[in-house]
Parts: structure tokens; C-alpha cells; sequence
């Protein structure tokens, strides 16, 4: 007798290739702190607005091979949808620039640290102020 609504295990060759590419964020990102150790003679701010400026491109031209500019249209007629990614980008950029600051002035272990210990942060928020539940 076979159990209903209970959810099927994806393929393998699914999670062959999602845990290829967890690896690989994984060593992008563990050796971040290696690549911002050679290049320290730039600045952080000036390291964080040239991403800024190469990411941007390069993300509308992902947006325009994919699914046109439609979203985005629709996105930037939204005022308060517009503020709202303002706010967060700046966000993520003084993240970023606290980041590459604290790995050239050799704090690698509390950069490190601040990074495992942030999701961690934002799920308790998640349940204190938002009222989220755990699941598996």
C-alpha cells in the first residue's frame, strides 16, 4: 500500500550536481580570504564599488538573455518595493566592506566566525520578531 503526499527523493543526478555546487561555493568562498589577502594594497571601499560596478552589468545582461526586462520594469515602478532593495543593497554592501576591511587588517578568525554565527543570528530574529516556526 503506498503512502500518500509523502514527498519522493529527487533524482541522483540532482544531488550529484547540487552537492557539486555546494563544494564549489564552498571553495569560492573559503578562499575569498586568500584572494583579499593579495590584492590588500586596494582599499575596501574601492574593492566593494568595483564588484559593485562589474556586478551590475553583469547581472542585466543575465536578466536580458533569461527574461527580458519585463520584472524589472515592474519592480522599479513600485516605490516602496524600490526603497526596500535600496535599503538592503546598502546592507549588503557595508557588509561586504566590513568583510574585505576586517580579512586585510587580519581579523580572519572574527570575519570567519561572524559569518557562521549570522544565519544563526537572523533564524532567532526570524522566530522572536517574526513569529516563524522550526521545521525540518
Amino acid at each position: 500500500m503506498a503512502v500518500m503526499d509523502q514527498p519522493q527523493p529527487p533524482p541522483a543526478p540532482s544531488r550529484t550536481r547540487g552537492l557539486a555546487y555546494a563544494l564549489g561555493a564552498h571553495a569560492v568562498w573559503g578562499s575569498m580570504p586568500l584572494y583579499l589577502l593579495m590584492v590588500h594594497s586596494v582599499p575596501p571601499l574601492e574593492f566593494v564599488a568595483w564588484r559593485l560596478v562589474f556586478t551590475l552589468p553583469l547581472c542585466l545582461a543575465i536578466m536580458a538573455a533569461v527574461s527580458g526586462f519585463g520584472d524589472l520594469l515592474a519592480v522599479l515602478r513600485n516605490r516602496r518595493t524600490v526603497l526596500t532593495l535600496l535599503a538592503s543593497s546598502a546592507l549588503i554592501a557595508v557588509n561586504w566592506f566590513l568583510y574585505v576591511w576586517a580579512i586585510q587588517t587580519g581579523h580572519v578568525y572574527a570575519a570567519s566566525l561572524g559569518y557562521y554565527i549570522l544565519p544563526l543570528m537572523m533564524m532567532l530574529l526570524g522566530l522572536v520578531f517574526l513569529g516563524e516556526r522550526l521545521t525540518r
